[in-house]
């Protein structure tokens, strides 16, 4: 039996005894999903809230839904759940995995019992693992951070899928729904959206270091990674930050040669005296951990 889709929205999308799902969600339940009117769904109003629902209207700009029902939802177990799953024929395991952190497991750990009709050699296994896993062990020790949910089918997908990868061995997640219900950290920096709509980069930069001075990530692929967008952010530094004993800063490459770029800023960034800057990388389709 197929499970009840769940969806999230704010309080204000909440009416008397009626919801109300638009944009992007409203597309899926329509045009994905093919849910029509009498179709049951899952809302929470991410307020520990959770309604039963029956769709009364439905468009692909807008859900219109009649509430049946509400429950306060315990969003975590009280016990951390490790689960020892032996591996399963085909592709199952992502399933599993899947499924087991929307209960709320916590750790699950991939085992080879004595009956296990799936035996994969150490390259298969390898291949099994989810790709957050690898990512995470990549990195050696250096942080990686989730930011799928400007990829993810749903708003469900993006806050259940944040918290998976946080699982996985992300640190933290840039969702900051999944931290408010799952306590997975909000980690990120600042939008393109941002440097744009300042005149100039600098401005932009400027303006970012004297607002978070603590938290001082300039992302530097706007409009040209080596020929203004690192000179800008180092000219930000050394003129909001440095006269403030401000150590802490660095940047975040989100797209070209990842590693041509990453070690032409570690470069750019030492000789300007900023050796403790950091640097974060950030891609659609790949993810590396900056040298």
């Amino acid at each position: 039996m197929a499970s009840t889709p769940l969806f999230f929205v704010t309080r204000d999308s909440i009416e008397n005894d009626r919801i109300v799902i638009t944009d992007a969600d409203a597309s899926h339940i329509v045009r994905v999903l093919r849910l029509r009117e009498g179709a049951p769904l899952l809302v929470s109003d991410m307020q520990r809230n959770e309604y039963t629902v029956s769709i009364t209207c439905a468009s692909p700009q807008r859900v219109e839904c009649a509430i049946l029902s509400r429950r306060v939802a315990d969003t975590e177990s009280p016990y951390r759940i490790t689960l020892y799953q032996a591996f399963p024929k085909a592709d199952k395991l992502e399933l599993v995995v899947q499924k087991a952190v929307e209960l709320g497991v916590a750790e699950v750990v991939p085992v080879l019992s004595e009956r296990c009709v799936s035996r994969p050699d150490a390259k298969s296994m390898e291949n099994r693992l989810t790709r957050l896993n690898r990512i995470a062990r990549a990195a050696k020790g250096r942080g990686v951070m989730e930011f799928g949910s400007r990829r993810a089918q749903g708003t469900a997908a993006a806050i259940v899928g944040a918290r998976a990868a946080y699982i996985g061995g992300c640190i933290g997640t840039a969702c900051t729904i999944t931290d408010e219900l799952y306590g997975v950290p909000a980690l990120g920096t600042m939008a393109h959206a941002w440097v744009q709509m300042f005149d100039t980069e600098y401005d932009a930069f400027k303006t970012y270091c004297e607002l978070y001075p603590g938290n001082a990530i300039m992302l530097v692929d706007t409009y040209d990674t080596l020929r203004s967008g690192i000179p800008n952010a180092i000219r930000a530094f050394d003129e909001v930050l440095r006269p403030k004993g401000i150590t802490k800063c660095g940047i975040r490459l989100d797209s070209g040669d990842i590693a041509y770029l990453s070690r032409k800023a570690r470069e750019m960034l030492d000789e300007a005296g900023w050796e403790t800057a950091t640097i974060t990388v950030s891609l659609a389709r790949r993810a590396h951990a900056a040298p």
